[in-house]
C-alpha cells in the first residue's frame, strides 16, 4: 500500500515539473535563477541553467557566466589577445586592448606592426618622406595662386569702379569745351574789326566828299 502511494506521488511530482517548467530565460528552485550568456541568446536548460548549444562570445563554463581568462577572447575563449599596453589583458568578448597598444602597435586588436624605418625598410620610408614633401608643396602652390589670383580680380574691380568715375565727371568737360568755340569766334570778330582802320577811314573820307558835293 505504502508503495502504490509512493509511486502515486511521484508521478503527480513528475507531471508537475513537466507542466511547470520554468520559462523566461530562468531555471532552477521555483525559477529564480536567470540564465546568462548563452549562445544567440537561446534559453539555458531549466534545472540546471546550462547552455545546450555553447556559451557566448567571451564565456566560458558549464552555465556560461564566467569571463575568458589568460589573454584569451572570443568565442569559447579560443582567440589570443593582441600586444596591449603593458600586457593587460584584452576584452573578453571582441578583443580590444581596453587603454591602447603597445608601443609599436596599432589596430582594433593591436595586432598589426608599425613598420619601422630599419634597413629593410629604407626605401619605404624615403618614399614616404618624398611624398609628404610633395603633398606639402602642392598644397603651398595651390594656396600662392589662389591670393594672385584674389589680387588681381581686386585690382581689376578698383580700375573699373576709377573709370565709370572718370565716365561719369565727363559731360561737364565738354559743355567747357564746346563753349570755347563760340568765345573764338566772337573775339575773332572783334579782332577782324580793329585790323581794317584803313576801310574803316575811307568810309569816312568818301561821306565828307559826298557831303561838300551836295552843299
Amino acid at each position: 500500500m505504502e508503495a502504490v502511494l509512493f509511486c502515486s506521488f511521484l508521478s503527480v511530482w513528475i507531471s508537475l515539473g513537466r507542466a511547470y517548467e520554468c520559462l523566461d530565460q530562468t531555471y532552477g528552485l521555483e525559477c529564480q535563477q536567470i540564465c546568462v550568456n548563452c549562445k544567440n541568446k537561446e534559453p539555458c536548460h531549466h534545472v540546471n541553467g546550462s547552455c545546450l548549444n555553447g556559451c557566448a562570445s567571451g564565456f566560458y563554463g558549464d552555465s556560461c557566466n564566467l569571463e575568458c581568462l589568460d589573454q584569451n577572447y572570443g568565442l569559447e575563449c579560443q582567440q589570443i589577445c593582441g600586444n596591449c599596453k603593458n600586457k593587460e589583458p584584452c576584452h573578453h568578448v571582441n578583443g580590444s586592448c581596453l587603454n591602447g597598444c603597445a608601443s609599436g602597435y596599432v589596430g582594433n586588436t593591436c595586432n598589426l606592426a608599425l613598420e619601422s624605418c630599419s634597413s629593410g625598410n629604407e626605401s619605404k620610408c624615403k618614399t614616404s618622406t618624398v611624398l609628404y614633401v610633395s603633398v606639402a608643396i602642392t598644397v603651398l602652390s595651390l594656396s600662392l595662386n589662389a591670393y594672385f589670383i584674389i589680387r588681381q580680380l581686386r585690382n581689376k574691380s578698383v580700375r573699373r569702379q576709377q573709370k565709370n568715375t572718370e565716365n561719369a565727371d565727363t559731360p561737364t568737360d565738354k559743355r567747357s569745351k564746346d563753349l570755347k568755340p563760340t568765345e573764338h569766334f566772337s573775339t575773332s570778330v572783334y579782332d577782324q574789326a580793329e585790323a581794317k582802320p584803313a576801310y574803316q577811314e575811307l568810309g569816312g573820307i568818301a561821306e565828307e566828299y559826298q557831303y561838300d558835293k551836295l552843299s
